[in-house]
């Protein structure tokens, strides 16, 4: 199932999304800084509380991460490492810069299962933290 809100489209690989009470942001990939990526996270934080939904606090998630020795987010840990944070869901994502446009990609993963329950891509020039609160904000509001 797809959906397009403004310059995002979210795929639904479960249906209908399930609307979750908490959400958990893991560290973004790209080759930036960890400054540029920081933001990415920051924008998609801020989309999902904008949706009225509570977001794990970035220390609790780092925390977990460096307890357990994760580096880098893989979908079935962070699934794991998400629900011991009392996340639903947790997202994952990347920034991909090209000439014109900047683009987020994400992944909505459920922490019970370890589904991936959605991706989105918001494309656009605007600036990486308003993509990342786009495209976070629309797993949570998507109607799918």
């Amino acid at each position: 199932m797809v959906l397009l809100a403004g310059d995002t489209v979210v795929k639904s690989a479960v249906g209908t999304l399930p609307r979750p009470g908490a959400v958990a942001v893991f560290p973004f990939a790209g080759q930036y800084s960890r400054k540029d990526l920081v933001s990415l996270e920051d924008g998609c934080r801020a989309g999902i509380a904008a949706a009225g939904v509570t977001v794990i606090a970035p220390e609790r998630v780092a925390a977990a991460m460096a307890e357990r020795g994760v580096v880098e987010a893989k979908d079935r840990e962070v699934a794991q490492l998400g629900k011991l944070l009392g996340a639903d869901a947790v997202i994952i994502g990347a920034l991909d810069v090209g000439h014109f446009a900047s683009g987020v990609d994400a992944r909505f993963i459920l922490t019970e299962t370890g589904t991936v329950a959605a991706t989105a891509r918001t494309e656009s020039s605007a600036a990486w933290f308003e993509l990342a609160k786009q495209t976070c904000r629309a797993f949570v509001t998507a109607q799918l």
